[in-house]
């Protein structure tokens, strides 16, 4: 539905290990808002921005994207309510 942009926070934080911080903030902004206008993939607008694919190849950029393999702390949130609930 959002054509990749629900992960773009956990894009931006894996694509500042490379190009650091302030710059990946930058990118992924202006990445994030040219696919929502444009209603292109997160994806292809992130392919085609060579400030991406000149330190990051496709096969991590879907990883990055795979909103499966970003849970953040969802486990740790969840197993406190359980404790929580079943005092």
């Amino acid at each position: 539905m959002t054509h990749g942009l629900i992960v773009s926070e956990r894009v931006m934080l894996d694509l500042g290990r490379y190009i650091g911080r302030q710059n990946a903030h930058e990118v992924i902004y202006e990445d994030a808002q040219k696919a929502f206008n444009d209603g292109i993939d997160f994806l292809d607008v992130l392919l085609a921005d060579e400030r991406v694919t000149k330190d990051v190849d496709e096969a991590t950029l879907r990883e990055m994207l795979d909103p499966a393999r970003y849970v953040g702390s969802c486990v740790q949130m969840v197993d406190d309510i359980v404790k929580k609930w079943r005092k």
